[in-house]
C-alpha cells in the first residue's frame, strides 16, 4: 500500500496540469504491474511459504490465476506476459538426453497412417468457420493437393466439405502426438497439429493459407520454385539487419507486419528506390521456405490500417519481379498466409503458443530464419498469388494485440544476429534457440515444452534432421547484441 501511494504522490508531484491526465493514466498501467509483482514475487517471502497459493487464494501458475487477474488489469495482461513470463524458465543445469539424440536402428522406418488419405503436397488451414468460398476453391480446383483443415473447440460441429480432411478438436486427442496434448485451445498454435498429420500422411511439401484468402487462377499453386532455384539475392552491408520485401515487389512505401517500425527511417525501406542484388542474375539458391505475397489487403499491422485505412483492398503487387531471398544476417518477416515449407525445413513449422495471434506467425518467422542460416537456407519470396478477401477485423483490437510487436522485433532480429547455437544438429538449435528466446522474454516457458514435443513427435515420423553445417557466425550489432544463454548469465558479443 506504501508503495502505491507513494507512486500515486511522486506522479501527481511532477505532473504539470496539462500532462496530470498523461502521469495518471501511465501510473494506472503502472499500478497494474506492481500489483502483478507483489501478488507473483513478493507476497511469497512474507505469506504462505509453500507458495501454493497467490493472494487472491489461486494456484500459483495455474491458469486460473492469469485468468483472474487478468479480469481486474485486462489492460496491462499483455505487458506482465512480456516482462514476467507465467511459467519461469529454468536454465538446464544438466544435459539432457532426447529422443532424437538416439538414432533410429539401421532398418526403421516410420510408421504411416492407411494409404487412403495419403498425398504428397497438403494445403493446411485453421478455421473457427463454416467453409468458406475460399476453402470451396482450395478443396476442389487442385487435385493434386490435399485439404486439411485444423479446426478448434470454437468451430463449428457440423464442418463439412467434399475433397477435404477436417480435424476436429475431439480427433486430434485420438492421433497420439505429444505436441497436441502440449498446445493450448482455442490458440492459432493448433495449426501445428495439422502439420504433424500431413506428415504422417505423406507429406513433402505443406502449404498453408488462412479461410479468407483466394487464389489467382493465372498464378495458381504451381509458381512455387523448387527448393534449389535461381533467385535474386539482396545486396546488404554488414549494418543491413532487416529488408521490407514489399519494395523489391513494387510498394516500398507499405510494410509487412511484423516489420521493425524503428527501421522505417534507413535508406530505401520505406521509398520505392531501387534496391541493390548480388548479381544482375539470379543465383542457385536453397530455399526451403518460400512466401508468395498477396494483393488487394496484404498482411500489413495495424498502425498501417489505422492511417491509410481507405487505401486497404485496392494494392497491386508487381507480377513481373523475380522471385528474391536474402542472405544470413539480413531478415524479413512473412507470415502463414501464402507459404510453403518443403521437408527439409519442416521442423521450422512450429507456432509458439504463448503469444498473441498477431505476433504467433511473425515470431516463428524470425525463429525459422535464424535456424535456416544454419544449415545453408534462405526464406524466398514471391510475388502475389492469391487475392486477399480480408474478413471483419477491429483495427484497434488489433494494434494492441501488436503491441509486443512494435516494442520487440527491431531487439529481436537483433538479438536472433548475435546468437549462435554450437550445437550439432537442427533439432538441438531449434531447442536451444526456444529456450533462450524464453529466457529472454520474447514467448513463454511453455512454448519450450511445446517444442520438445513437436521435436519428438518430428523424430517419430521420421522428418530429417540436419547436421549443422557452421556456415553463419554471429554479428556485432553494438548494446543490442545481449543474449541469455541457457544458463540464465547475460553474454555481451
Amino acid at each position: 500500500n506504501n508503495l502505491l501511494v507513494s507512486t500515486y504522490y511522486l506522479a501527481f508531484m511532477h505532473a504539470k496540469q496539462k500532462e496530470l491526465l498523461v502521469r495518471l493514466g501511465q501510473v494506472g498501467v503502472l499500478t497494474a504491474v506492481i500489483a502483478y509483482v507483489v501478488t507473483r514475487e513478493i507476497e511469497p517471502l512474507f505469506g504462505d511459504r509453500t507458495g501454493d497459493v497467490d493472494l487472491f487464494g489461486t494456484p500459483r501458475g495455474s491458469a486460473m490465476c492469469k485468468n483472474d487477474l487478468a479480469s481486474r488489469v485486462p489492460q496491462a495482461v499483455q505487458l506482465m506476459d512480456i516482462a514476467f513470463p507465467w511459467k519461469h524458465v529454468q536454465p538446464n543445469q544438466t544435459p539432457r538426453m532426447h529422443s532424437w539424440q538416439h538414432p533410429h536402428p539401421a532398418n526403421w522406418v516410420p510408421e504411416l497412417a492407411a494409404e487412403g488419405n495419403q498425398a504428397k503436397k497438403w494445403i493446411v488451414i485453421t478455421s473457427i468457420n463454416e467453409p468458406t468460398e475460399q476453402v470451396q476453391q482450395w478443396a476442389t480446383l487442385y487435385p493434386e493437393w490435399r485439404l486439411l483443415v485444423v479446426g478448434d473447440k470454437k468451430s463449428p460441429a457440423g464442418f463439412n466439405q467434399e475433397n477435404c480432411t477436417f480435424l476436429s478438436w475431439e480427433d486430434q486427442t485420438k492421433l497420439g502426438f505429444k505436441t497436441s496434448a502440449a498446445l493450448p485451445w482455442n490458440n492459432y498454435s493448433r495449426k501445428m497439429v495439422g502439420y504433424l498429420y500431413a506428415i504422417q500422411h505423406g507429406a513433402e511439401m505443406i502449404f498453408e493459407t488462412d479461410d479468407d484468402n483466394g487464389f489467382k487462377p493465372e498464378m495458381p499453386l504451381t509458381n512455387f520454385l523448387p527448393e534449389r532455384s535461381n533467385v535474386m539475392t539482396f545486396k546488404a552491408d554488414p549494418a543491413t539487419k532487416v529488408v521490407n520485401p514489399y519494395a523489391h515487389f513494387g510498394i516500398g512505401s507499405m510494410w509487412p507486419r511484423g516489420y521493425p517500425i524503428n527501421a522505417g527511417g534507413e535508406k530505401g525501406i520505406h521509398s520505392d528506390a531501387p534496391l541493390f542484388y548480388q548479381s544482375e542474375s539470379p543465383v542457385e539458391k536453397y530455399v526451403p521456405i518460400q512466401q508468395a505475397l498477396a494483393d488487394l489487403d496484404p498482411d500489413v499491422d495495424a498502425i498501417f490500417r489505422l492511417t491509410r485505412a481507405t487505401e486497404l483492398g485496392s494494392f497491386k503487387f508487381s507480377s513481373s519481379a523475380s522471385p528474391v531471398s536474402y542472405p544470413a544476417g539480413v531478415m524479413s518477416p512473412y507470415n502463414t498466409q501464402n507459404t510453403v515449407h518443403y521437408q527439409g525445413a519442416f521442423s521450422l513449422l512450429f507456432i509458439p503458443g504463448s503469444v498473441a495471434m498477431r505476433v504467433c506467425d511473425i515470431w516463428r518467422s524470425y525463429w525459422a530464419q535464424r535456424l535456416l542460416w544454419e544449415v545453408g537456407g534462405e526464406v524466398a519470396f514471391l510475388p502475389a498469388s492469391v487475392d486477399q478477401l480480408r474478413s471483419a477485423h477491429d483495427f484497434l483490437g488489433d494494434f494492441l494485440e501488436e503491441v509486443q510487436m512494435y516494442t520487440q522485433a527491431g531487439k529481436l532480429v537483433s538479438f536472433l544476429r548475435a546468437w549462435e547455437c554450437n550445437q550439432p544438429t537442427l533439432f538441438d538449435c531449434a531447442l536451444k534457440l526456444t529456450n533462450d528466446m524464453a529466457v529472454a522474454g520474447y514467448w513463454g516457458a511453455t512454448d519450450v515444452d511445446i517444442m520438445e514435443a513437436w521435436l519428438s513427435d518430428l523424430y517419430e515420423l521420421g522428418v530429417e534432421n540436419p547436421q549443422i553445417k557452421g556456415l553463419y557466425k554471429s554479428i556485432e550489432v553494438g548494446d543490442e547484441a545481449t543474449i541469455t544463454t541457457m544458463t540464465g548469465m547475460k553474454v555481451r558479443r
